[in-house]
């Protein structure tokens, strides 16, 4: 009996964490998105820092607004990075542009290589 209510109890627990977790992964996602959608709406030239000025994503980054960022990266029409911020310990990866630019602001997935020294 006492073995039994431990183990409803341990689920109850897992469920409850993976439910918080899933809520949490898909606010973040959320707030991805809306962060891209009002950055789209910045005139490109406002990304390009001038000289002695920090641009407007190192200015985003040192707000600390955002904590859960991993990297932002904007980048030109031909895909050369005009300007890039990542979180601690991360790297923007080297992943081509689609041609399709209604996929630039996609959520994508991208895997190190084998061969990846980290």
């Amino acid at each position: 009996m006492i073995v039994a209510s431990l183990a409803v109890i341990s689920i109850t627990v897992l469920l409850l964490f993976l439910h918080q977790q899933r809520g949490e992964a898909a606010h973040m996602r959320g707030q991805g998105a809306s962060l891209v959608r009002r950055l789209s709406r910045i005139p490109f030239e406002q990304f390009v820092p001038g000289s002695g000025m920090a641009g407007t994503l190192t200015v985003l980054q040192r707000t600390r607004s955002i904590s859960a960022l991993a990297y932002l990266a904007m980048m030109d029409g031909q895909g050369r990075p005009v300007e890039e911020i990542t979180g601690a310990g991360m790297v923007v990866p080297s992943a081509p542009l689609p041609a399709d630019p209604t996929t630039w602001s996609a959520i994508a997935s991208c895997c190190c290589p084998a061969t990846a020294e980290m």
